[in-house]
């Protein structure tokens, strides 16, 4: 359901989910589907806008942190020189010509991308595919490491690990015990990656945010509240900023 948080500072649409299993509501803000409130089936629609009156202050903050990583966002070139983010760090682009072509290396600070020889097509556009690519292939490898080295700290085993271009998840956790991330996690510090994938793997024990749930988190991750902070805060800035296909 569609409406609107209408206060004397704020005036923000909002989605609606009412759920008859839920006992609490919360607010989240999305920098994708914007606010989401959640509540419990029959809760007065009164009582929804007395809560967020109350959390105008913290919607305020939310929505100004995810405005301000938006405007600070610039469009790679995909061009020689370019600063690609990986594993929460920035990496030089380097593009050299190639008979071969088609690869992408990593080489300390530098993303190498081998491009065909001049003459086919422009080296940006070849730059962007090959490196998005590669993204995707290093989300796959580092993704796995790191479940099978947390799934025997959690003691469980997942009937399938997946990487997806998830618009609205990190990480998901199904009732058949399947595991799905999100390929922009590569993009994130490994520290703040291993967060999602313990989180992942502990849903297969507790498929709920209860606090069994956040105490067999702790028990592999002591200091997951910081890990998740930083995605809170940071996460919606890790996305590439593609340009629009070309139309040939």
């Amino acid at each position: 359901m569609n409406t609107r948080l209408n206060t004397a500072s704020l005036d923000i649409p909002y989605t609606l989910r009412r759920s008859r299993r839920r006992r609490t509501i919360s607010v989240t803000i999305d920098p994708d589907r914007g606010m989401l409130v959640h509540c419990p089936q029959r809760l007065p629609q009164a009582e929804i806008d007395a809560f967020l009156r109350r959390k105008a202050k913290w919607i305020r903050s939310k929505m100004a942190l995810i405005d301000s990583i938006r405007a600070s966002q610039k469009p790679i070139s995909w061009q020689d020189g370019a600063a690609l983010p990986y594993q929460g760090a920035s990496y030089t682009l380097r593009i050299r010509a190639d008979a071969s072509g088609g690869s992408v290396s990593l080489h300390g600070g530098i993303i190498e991308v081998a491009c065909g020889l001049a003459g086919q097509q422009p080296a940006d556009e070849t730059s962007e595919s090959l490196v998005m690519a590669w993204y995707r292939r290093e989300a796959e490898r580092v993704i796995q490491q790191r479940v099978a080295h947390f799934q025997e700290h959690v003691g469980v085993t997942p009937s399938r690990v997946c990487v997806k271009d998830q618009k609205r998840r990190w990480g998901t956790c199904t009732s058949r015990g399947a595991l799905y991330f999100n390929w922009r996690l590569i993009l994130a510090p490994l520290h703040v990656l291993d967060y999602v994938v313990v989180h992942e793997l502990c849903h297969l024990l507790e498929l709920n945010h209860s606090p069994r749930f956040w105490s067999l988190v702790s028990s592999v991750l002591p200091d997951y509240r910081q890990r998740r902070s930083w995605l809170r805060q940071q996460g919606a800035s890790l996305e590439i900023q593609q340009r629009p296909a070309m139309v040939h």
